[in-house]
């Protein structure tokens, strides 16, 4: 019985097809990509790959700064030194437990020289196709700071106004409204490469006032002035590396590391919480919004409604 559950299912690929998989799989010509969407694993000539990555990413001078090994390792040196210090300087201050200290102090000697990777993905399901910018920063000494700072940001969830756990915790509210008024429009929003269009200059300052207003509501452990001094360090030293190329991110949320998703949604948050509520909330039936998709029902006029996608958009 238990092996007629293990037996693996057919193929829905023909042999011909298999055969041509894997001589594309061995051949330097071709390289295999992930498709977003779940769309499974697609094919491109090596060269098309490369030259997609430099016109629609890379080439970008004023998001991407070309630097050169020796740059890029000496500045990764330097870094180190300045997580170090970090470490030392919170760990006076009493901002640093025991446990921090060390899960922080273990990554500045277990990868000591490790940078940061890029590669793409493929939005197969647009037309024209485009490629998804990707930086794996696992295993590396900075993704362990941003670890540690999106620890803390996850606390502060419960300032989020429109802040939703998942599709579940969605439809539980939608099935709480009941039937909706005859003049409700239900809307959806998606930001255009919401990571990269955030200005990194910007986030730090209107986060760090955020925080400031919320630091008599936060907990009694929670290390404000070290999660501030750590959104800097994480958000303004993306430093990675391509094929044989180097690269330090100049602008918006630091790809692939572990508090970019906190640190966007609550950056949005704050011109949620600071314009779109205070002058629509009455027009907003329901309001919420996942890290860069927005979902939400408006009961108001024409007017507000033109103003309301105008303000979103600004």
């Amino acid at each position: 019985q238990q092996a007629k559950y293990n037996k693996p299912s057919l193929s829905n690929m023909r042999k011909s097809q298999w055969e041509l998989s894997t001589g594309m799989k061995t051949d330097d010509k071709f390289i295999s990509i992930e498709a977003d969407k779940n769309l499974g694993i697609c094919y491109l000539l090596r060269d098309t790959y490369l030259s997609k990555g430099v016109s629609e990413h890379l080439g970008d001078a004023t998001v991407y700064q070309r630097l050169t090994k020796t740059e890029a390792l000496n500045r990764h040196r330097v870094l180190s030194f300045k997580v170090s210090i970090f470490i030392a300087k919170w760990k006076k201050k009493g901002q640093l437990s025991k446990a921090e200290r060390l899960f922080l102090i273990e990554s500045t000697r277990k990868y000591p020289n490790n940078l940061s990777r890029f590669r793409m993905s493929l939005k197969a399901h647009k037309n024209p196709w485009k490629m998804r910018p990707i930086v794996c920063c696992a295993g590396t000494m900075m993704n362990n700071l941003s670890r540690w700072l999106d620890y803390w940001l996850q606390k502060l969830k419960p300032f989020l106004p429109t802040y939703i756990k998942d599709s579940h915790s969605l439809l539980e509210e939608l099935k709480s409204l009941g039937v909706l008024p005859p003049n409700a429009r239900v809307w959806t929003a998606d930001a255009v490469s919401m990571y990269t269009n955030i200005c990194t200059t910007h986030a730090i300052l209107v986060i760090g006032l955020w925080l400031d207003d919320l630091r008599s509501q936060l907990p009694n452990d929670f290390p404000l002035d070290a999660v501030k001094e750590a959104m800097v360090l994480v958000m303004t030293n993306n430093i990675f590396e391509w094929v044989d190329l180097y690269f330090l991110q100049l602008l918006g949320t630091a790809m692939g590391t572990s508090a970019a998703c906190m640190w966007a949604t609550i950056y949005y948050s704050v011109h949620e919480s600071g314009r779109l509520i205070p002058l629509y909330g009455n027009h907003l039936l329901l309001f919420k919004r996942f890290i860069d998709d927005m979902f939400g029902i408006w009961i108001g006029d024409d007017l507000s409604w033109t103003n309301f996608k105008n303000e979103a958009n600004n």
